[in-house]
């Protein structure tokens, strides 16, 4: 009688594959394949966790730089809307005086 290689009926992570049958062989690749996968899918996470705080980063840089922009655009309208005020006062006042110089002249000539 010939002796056939007894396979084991519970297979561990450390039986070699050899000694598994097809259907543990086919559990045993699965689970390698799973393993894999996972291990794929951490890489992604990672890298996607990586470029998440890198556009945190870059966005609240970005923010900090227009802010600052926008402050000193803030400042030169302020500034230019005194200079826009004083300029009309001054043509306020130029225009009155024009006017009285304009009465005196058609005075003057009556």
């Amino acid at each position: 009688m010939k002796k056939t290689k007894q396979r084991s009926r519970t297979a561990i992570v450390d039986t070699p594959v050899a000694e598994l049958t097809t259907k543990q062989t086919l559990q045993h690749y699965n689970a390698i394949m799973i393993e894999e996968f996972n291990s794929k899918i951490d890489l992604v996470l990672e890298g996607m966790e990586s470029l998440r705080h890198e556009l945190r980063v870059d966005m609240a840089a970005f923010r900090n730089e227009v802010n600052s922009r926008f402050d000193l655009v803030e400042a030169a309208i302020k500034c230019n809307s005194q200079g826009i005020r004083e300029l009309n006062a001054k043509m306020d006042r130029l225009s009155s005086r024009v006017d009285d110089h304009e009465e005196r002249l058609v005075q003057a000539n009556l």
